[in-house]
């Protein structure tokens, strides 16, 4: 009984996360099939086909899964974090003054990004693995489920190998699997997607404001080992310490 309990309660994260990454590569070939030569209107095509992706996602979910997405506009999480909101705001103000060229394009995919893969990844697939676990441990429950789906948020940028180098991609794999993993532990927490949608917009909003293209160009492979350990050290610990301050 157990052991089929669990195996469904990996296997249906596993079913979605590749029906969502074969549905982006679809929207994607079919952006390039249209042959549309405008940068900006070909990003404005394929959000726009990214949201479609999310609802078909949110239908099959509400009539087939029923996990419940909890959302809802709250800036507790910030003010908990005064600091650090500061530093964010200052942050994204230094970007956007320094890289207004960019500022359209970052605000169309990052939002996009921060909204649709946050609704699936954590508004779903984590709260999925974590509702369907039902252990003693509350911290155990948290690790797996986070664990889990931060591994097959990470596993899903493998499609960027369509558009980018293998070193940059297996890198990008590996950064977002941390970050699944720890966006996962602060929607689990505090039970609110509004929170990492934030988080995530801004991640994504910084690196695609700056650089002009959310595509990962190629590195040293020693700067790119350095750089990708240092993030998952990074994301791991922030995990962990939200983790023992919530959780007894």
């Amino acid at each position: 009984m157990y052991r089929d309990m669990s195996l469904k309660t990996f296997k249906v994260p596993v079913v979605l996360v590749l029906l969502y990454g074969i549905l982006i590569v679809g929207t994607g070939t079919l952006v390039h099939f249209l042959g549309i030569k405008s940068e900006l209107y070909s990003t404005f095509i394929t959000v726009l086909l990214n949201f479609a992706i999310c609802g078909i996602i949110w239908f099959i979910n509400k009539k087939f899964i029923g996990i419940k997405i909890n959302f809802k506009i709250d800036f507790s999480f910030f003010k908990r974090h005064k600091i650090t909101a500061v530093a964010i705001i200052l942050i994204t103000i230094f970007m956007i003054v320094t890289n207004i060229n960019h500022l359209f394009i970052a605000l169309l995919v990052s939002l996009q990004a921060g909204i649709v893969e946050e609704v699936v990844c954590r508004g779903v697939i984590s709260n999925y693995i974590y509702t369907r676990l039902r252990l003693k441990s509350e911290r155990k429950q948290i690790w797996i489920s986070s664990i889990t789906s931060g591994t097959l948020f990470g596993l899903l940028h493998f499609i960027n190998l369509f558009r980018q180098e293998f070193l940059p991609t297996l890198s990008q794999v590996i950064v977002a699997a941390g970050i699944g993993m720890l966006f996962a532990v602060i929607y689990l927490i505090y039970k609110n997607l509004f929170a990492t949608i934030i988080i995530h917009f801004l991640n994504d909003f910084w690196i695609i404001i700056s650089t002009g293209t959310a595509t990962q160009h190629a590195q040293p492979l020693l700067s790119t080992i350095i750089t990708t350990l240092i993030y998952i050290t990074v994301l791991g610990i922030l995990a962990k310490i939200i983790i023992s301050r919530k959780i007894n």
